[in-house]
């Protein structure tokens, strides 16, 4: 059974979003803040880093995307769906908020496929590695809990 979560995980996870996040931004920002300076607000400050306003946009995406993480994965809101209707429903909410926030904040101009093309790598490839961490931590956790297991029924015998 897993234990009722608070306010304060909610918020741990909506800080460690913003914090990764913020990272791979900041990674683009070096490499090629200077090409996108004039067509991103994203990267209005160029190759010198993201502004105070980009930074606020990507908490606010984080602590969006930490929502729809409770509205898909608890069972307070979809008793009976399963994984993939969960998963498939996280995901399209999360670019949906994307897509919302590029063309709310003109994080690019909403008419340049060129643009478009680099977010939906982007995002495939940090979708693909977040996945691969997860899916890790996970095996990792499930192998303690199976020593663990067996160091009790080697205990009980």
């Amino acid at each position: 059974m897993e234990k009722q979560k608070t306010f304060f995980d909610y918020g741990t996870q909506a800080l460690a979003l913003f914090g990764f996040t913020a990272a791979v931004f900041l990674i683009f920002a070096v490499l090629f803040g200077d090409i996108a300076q004039e067509v991103s607000t994203l990267f209005s400050l160029g190759s010198r880093g993201l502004s105070l306003s980009t930074l606020a946009q990507l908490l606010l995406l984080s602590v969006w995307i930490v929502c729809l993480r409770f509205v898909f994965f608890t069972e307070t809101i979809l008793r009976h769906a399963g994984v993939v209707a969960r998963t498939v429903g996280m995901i399209s909410g999360t670019v949906v908020s994307i897509i919302l926030f590029v063309v709310a904040f003109r994080w690019f101009p909403a008419d340049m496929p060129l643009a478009w093309l680099s977010f939906f790598l982007c995002f495939s490839v940090c979708f693909v590695l977040s996945f691969c961490i997860a899916s890790y931590k996970d095996r990792l956790e499930n192998r303690k809990m199976a020593q663990a297991l067996e160091q009790m029924k080697n205990r009980a015998e």
